[in-house]
């Protein structure tokens, strides 16, 4: 069985208001959300909601996993001692490797870096990369297209069988007419992978025997970049969303902190 979730490496700001008591002992823990969470009640429970625009299904973290989390990492560190602000260029670049993290688990990451291959006009290397993920998403299509799906909570049960003859298929042709087949793709969508995958080969054998046009390369690769975005959509059509997905974790990073008795 599988389930689709996410991971959030985002830098929430959170301000903390601590309520100290006699030996050090904690009474009261207040978070004011700011960026993206918003504390919301649902079925006699606070959670804290992330309904960013880049997520597809917001994300709920209940309250009481946020808490634990301060206490352990923010709270109890900082007892008995006088916190000062951490160095801005480590703040900086913490958010500049978050950012990263977060275009790759959003599916952002191949693209953008195709993007950038194409436009210093490495096309080669963009083209021979296109057509690995295309067959990537074709088959990850092709497996789940196939198995039972579970609408009221997004679950896959996944059979063995099914997902062995999935990955035992090498031809790029008929793993795109079989996803056309279960109906995970459209017959235009077939047609337009096909002649990607047609024109393809022809360019290196082509490569062979003269000098390819910087434009023809160009143009395969931007076909090549649709595909992978009319699949991605498809796989989206494919898995049921949920209204949100509840997280069993909230982490905080330890940061240095510079700290004084």
């Amino acid at each position: 069985m599988e389930r689709f979730s996410y991971i959030r490496d985002v830098p929430y700001k959170l301000k903390l208001m601590i309520g100290m008591g006699p030996q050090e002992k904690i009474v009261s823990l207040k978070i004011d959300a700011h960026a993206h969470l918003n504390r919301k009640k649902l079925m006699g429970r606070w959670y804290y909601f992330d309904d960013s625009p880049e997520l597809d299904v917001p994300l709920a973290y209940p309250e009481e996993i946020i808490t634990t989390e301060i206490v352990e990492k923010i709270v109890k560190p900082l007892m008995g001692k006088r916190l000062r602000k951490p160095k801005i260029d480590y703040i900086r670049k913490r958010a500049r490797k978050i950012r990263r993290k977060v275009q790759a688990r959003l599916g952002a990451q191949a693209k953008n870096r195709l993007e950038k291959l194409i436009s210093e006009d490495h096309c080669w290397e963009a083209l021979f990369s296109i057509h690995p993920i295309l067959e990537h998403r074709l088959r990850r299509l092709l497996k789940y297209k196939t198995m039972d799906i579970k609408e009221a909570n997004s679950e896959i049960l996944i059979d063995p069988l099914r997902e062995n003859i999935c990955q035992t298929i090498q031809s790029f042709g008929h793993l795109a007419n079989l996803t056309f087949l279960v109906g995970a793709i459209t017959e235009k969508t077939r047609g337009k992978i096909l002649q990607f995958n047609s024109d393809r080969d022809s360019i290196a054998h082509e490569l062979l025997k003269r000098e390819i046009l910087p434009e023809k390369l160009q143009k395969l690769c931007a076909a090549g970049l649709e595909l992978m975005d009319s699949l991605q959509k498809s796989f989206a059509d494919l898995v049921p969303k949920p209204e949100f997905i509840v997280m069993k974790k909230f982490y905080i990073e330890k940061i240095p902190m510079r700290l004084s008795e």
